[in-house]
């Protein structure tokens, strides 16, 4: 693979734990055979991307938005680059609070975005854009158009996927601790002092701990304290309290001595001499010292901030920032301190580990997805809902960021539902009737196309066509369209529309990359237009365990016979009704505010329950019918049917192709001629009829079998539009 780090600007000025880790762990992947570049300007970023294609762009430190809003921009802009940013997550929250009191009452964003202004007027950071105004929505977009977050413990990661809902595209992957060239203690030279090897900063802070150190010289505790590192820019403050600390501990009798930076060599000379570590930061992603240090055998302190420490169980005391805490942890490591103890967990951090756990994550990526033509996610709806809400959770668990265009009058509003993103978009369809479903599409393929997703997979074609045709509008993303069931044959429209319903079809597959038709007959008659067809059905969970039906419904279990449609003439929920009523009981569910069901109030024998959509309510109608009618005759796979199937339920279907390619010979069938003998043949036969359904289920209708082969879909799509 060909990849691509980019980092701060003063990287290698500057050096810290993150020029260690780009530094370790590129070696580590060229070794593994890549080609890896680190680029710490944009200038040069822009010139290798412009240059060249690179497999994966990854960077460093998501909360430092000058160097990620390149990388955005990178994304979103080269068809087939993977984003991935390690997000050394640190919480400056109480060292701003410490820093500048005023601070802890400003949102976090607003001081970061100060932070930024302030060090690239200062000509030490890239300046970061206009886009910092906005800095909880810059937040959300960098985290979000990355194709991956990398942390390293489980608690940084846990943090991200909360704070973003960011679900399975969050990974840890720990450092290696094996770069320092450590050799081997002198036998019979016992260890002697402690250390502190890290850049002098108020995150860090030394302050505490030379304050401890003279405390416990008041005690008569007499081992050497010895920090190593540079100031850091911006914190001359810190630096003179740090002077004035350490002039105070050694009036106290402390020996505490602040040095400069050691090179690798002279640092691990100095771990392996050392009786120990102290770690008091702030606040610390991982603690790379503490990796070190345990590597190099020493004892170590560590703050319950340095996020890294709790890994390592009792190798680690974690004490509390509080000074008689640390007096007692610091007596109680150096105790141990001659005792040479061994750490399997430190041998099995190498970079070369961490460099093999990338690469995996590397080749998972599969891109972003945005899909749109259904009311959104979580299912609120129906059919359409169902398959995107088991479509977008899966394709997310299975390495694909993904977008869910959703309506404004969805009842949830959440800008996220598990690890998926929520695009809500202004739906004026409650006030509009059905011109609003046009507005609304509009609106959510505008946005797809200001994404630039590597596919835009969209469910049917009615309001969307006219868009889809325009490609300025709807953008340029591969374009994948799942064709609805025929919407122009069916019955309830008038001949203008079903003229308009054909063109709109037409019009979508043209300007489709990709057709998904969900039924054989359908991969058939979408066979007539001149682009690749991807037959994938639906799919179906099997029920939970179903309750009693409910006793104010007045129905016996295995009494009555079950309908559960949209009353429309393609569904023939009037026909099956008239003609199973005089011998059974029937009941619908479904809207009955229009012609049919006009029409269904006046048969006997008919219990008409409106729309339903509690899923405990249905479970229980299915799972005690004596028979389930199934009478859809335009459209392909249909979610009704499979979960019926699922059920157990006996079916009598509606004689068609789509029905039959379905359930075989595994359902009794009528035709509207036929109904009246059919379906009371039925009824008296119920009984014999075929109930267990799930060999047929496991045959290509199971959630997880659609997921993935979804995943194929949209994954060679993306592939032959880029190659392309």
């Amino acid at each position: 693979m060909k990849l691509l780090f980019f980092a701060r600007k003063s990287l290698w000025a500057q050096p810290g734990g993150d020029t260690v880790q780009l530094e370790q762990t590129a070696a580590a992947l060229a070794q593994r055979g890549h080609r890896v570049e680190v680029v710490t300007e944009v200038a040069h970023l822009q010139a290798l991307l412009a240059r060249e294609p690179w497999d994966v762009l990854h960077s460093i430190n998501l909360g430092r938005w000058a160097d990620q809003i390149p990388c955005m921009q990178a994304r979103r802009t080269y068809p087939g680059l993977r984003w991935v940013v390690s997000s050394v997550l640190v919480d400056y929250r109480a060292y701003d609070a410490q820093r500048a009191p005023f601070a802890a009452k400003v949102p976090q964003g607003w001081v970061e975005v100060g932070k930024a202004a302030v060090r690239a007027l200062r000509g030490q950071d890239r300046w970061p854009g206009w886009s910092v105004l906005r800095p909880d929505r810059l937040s959300s977009d960098l985290a979000w158009t990355a194709d991956a977050l990398v942390a390293t413990t489980e608690a940084e990661a846990s943090t991200l996927r909360s704070r973003w809902d960011l679900g399975a595209s969050v990974h840890v992957v720990p450092p290696g601790a094996d770069h320092l060239p450590l050799g081997a203690r002198p036998h019979g030279h016992l260890r002697h002092g402690w250390l502190i090897p890290a850049r002098v900063e108020g995150l860090k802070n030394q302050v505490f701990a030379v304050e401890l150190w003279g405390a416990m010289a008041r005690r008569g505790f007499t081992e050497p304290l010895r920090l190593y590192g540079d100031c850091a820019p911006n914190h001359g403050r810190y630096r003179n309290q740090l002077h004035q600390a350490i002039r105070a501990a050694r009036a106290a009798g402390a020996d505490v001595e602040w040095l400069p930076r050691l090179e690798p060599a002279a640092l691990a000379v100095v771990y392996v001499a050392a009786r120990g570590v102290l770690v008091p930061s702030l606040s610390e992603t991982y603690g790379l010292t503490v990796a070190e240090a345990r590597r190099a055998g020493c004892q170590v302190v560590a703050a319950p901030g340095v996020l890294g420490a709790a890994e390592w169980g009792d190798e680690v005391h974690v004490a509390p920032l509080e000074l008689e805490a640390w007096v007692s942890a610091v007596r109680a490591a150096d105790a141990h301190a001659d005792v040479e103890l061994g750490s399997d967990r430190a041998l099995l951090l190498t970079w070369d580990r961490a460099a093999e756990q990338l690469e995996q994550i590397y080749s998972g990526l599969r891109g972003r997805l945005s899909i749109t033509g259904s009311r959104g996610i979580p299912n609120r709806y129906g059919g359409y809902e169902e398959l995107v809400d088991h479509l977008a959770q899966g394709l997310s668990d299975r390495g694909w960021r993904v977008d869910v265009a959703t309506s404004s009058t969805h009842p949830v509003t959440e800008w996220s539902h598990q690890g998926v993103r929520r695009r809500i978009h202004r739906d004026p369809e409650p006030w509009m009737g059905s011109a609003g479903q046009f507005i609304y599409d509009l609106l959510s393929l505008r946005d797809t196309a200001k994404q630039r997703p590597d596919v835009h997979l969209t469910l049917g074609t009615t309001s969307s066509a006219p868009w889809l045709a325009l490609k300025f509008l709807r953008g340029t993303a591969p374009l994948a369209v799942h064709l609805d069931g025929l919407e122009w044959m069916r019955g309830k429209y008038r001949p203008a529309v079903q003229r308009y319903l054909k063109w709109a079809e037409r019009t979508a597959a043209r300007s489709a990359d990709l057709l998904v038709a969900d039924h054989p007959e359908m991969a058939r008659y979408a066979a007539q237009y001149p682009k690749p067809i991807a037959e994938i059905a639906y799919g179906v969970d099997d029920p939970k365990t179903a309750g009693e039906l409910d006793p104010s419904l007045g129905l016996q279990p295995g009494g009555y016979a079950l309908i559960i449609a949209r009353l429309v003439p393609e569904n023939h929920v009037l026909v099956a009704a008239k003609a199973l009523s005089p011998v059974a009981p029937v009941v619908v569910v479904g809207p009955y505010a229009n012609p049919e069901g006009r029409a269904l109030q006046q048969l006997p024998n008919v219990h008409l329950l409106g729309g339903q959509f509690d899923a405990g309510l249905l479970d229980s109608l299915r799972a005690h019918c004596g028979l389930y009618i199934h009478g859809h005759s335009a459209g392909g796979t249909n979610p009704g049917l499979l979960q019926a199937m699922a059920a157990g339920c006996a079916i009598a279907a509606h004689d068609n192709a789509f029905n039959r390619g379905i359930l075989g010979d595994s359902a009794h069938y009528f035709t509207t001629e036929t109904a009246r003998e059919q379906l009371a043949h039925a009824w008296n036969q119920r009984a014999t009829l075929i109930r267990d359904h799930r060999a047929t289920l496991d045959r290509g209708y199971r959630w997880p079998v659609i997921v993935e082969q979804y995943d194929f879909a949209c994954a060679n799509l993306s592939k032959m539009v880029t190659s392309g």
